[in-house]
């Protein structure tokens, strides 16, 4: 912002992922009928997503699956191996869960990059350059709908793929991840959404000048405009 001020339309764009986190549980038995499972068992994998058939409402759901006999005793080896040590359960949600395999959600979407609501831009009310910037991020009407999308298609995820009796044998983890319990009814939506972005784009878009972008590499590796070039 402060090295690039002369460029035409820095900032005016902005984009980052907003959240849903779920965390939601099912019988161990019907997943495991043989008692197959070890003492042990982490998996995870990623499941890509769009609203409205348009790859510009994209989201995705970094799902993570737990079976855990001893809890307090694996817990280093939890650790140590859990695909995503962020989005993974509680102490608490995983030793009310014996008889369980638990599935934590960490659910992702983009905010609309082309929503003039949304951009970063310099505050010329404050000359220290170390704080003169203004951030608004404005939920619009494809945001909404992308944020519904995701979170129905995780539900259903959970009820119709990963549970083999439906979602009648679903549990969801209602309240603080440390303190809480276990219900069949889904958790509200305010439950569940984040109140902050992650993952926040670059305040300058690239791409060809015919797209609307505000800069264009050139065949030397730099930037239409900048004198950059390799």
């Amino acid at each position: 912002m402060q090295s690039r001020a002369e460029l035409t339309g820095l900032g005016q764009r902005f984009s980052a992922h907003f959240i849903s986190s779920i965390v939601a549980r099912v019988p161990k038995a019907d997943l495991d009928p043989a008692a197959d499972l070890g003492r042990l068992e982490l998996g995870a994998c990623y499941v890509a997503g769009i609203a409205n058939n348009s790859y510009e409402q994209q989201y995705h759901i970094q799902l993570s699956a737990l079976w855990d006999e001893n809890p307090v005793v694996n817990s280093p080896t939890a650790l140590r191996y859990m695909p995503d040590v962020v989005a993974t359960a509680s102490m608490a949600q995983q030793l009310s869960s014996k008889d369980h395999v638990v599935f934590v959600c960490a659910v992702l979407g983009e905010l609309d990059y082309t929503n003039p609501g949304s951009w970063f831009l310099q505050n010329s009310d404050d000359s220290n350059i170390t704080t003169n910037s203004l951030l608004q991020i404005e939920e619009n009407g494809k945001d909404k709908q992308t944020w519904t999308a995701m979170d129905e298609a995780t539900f259903n995820i959970l009820e119709t793929v990963l549970s083999p009796k439906g979602k009648t044998a679903v549990q969801y983890w209602h309240g603080a991840p440390d303190e809480g319990d276990w219900k069949t009814a889904r958790p509200e939506q305010s439950a569940i959404r984040v109140d902050a972005p992650v993952h926040e784009s670059s305040t300058l878009h690239i791409g060809t000048l015919a797209t609307g972008r505000f800069l264009e590499p050139d065949t030397d590796h730099g930037c239409t405009g900048t004198g950059s070039g390799g």
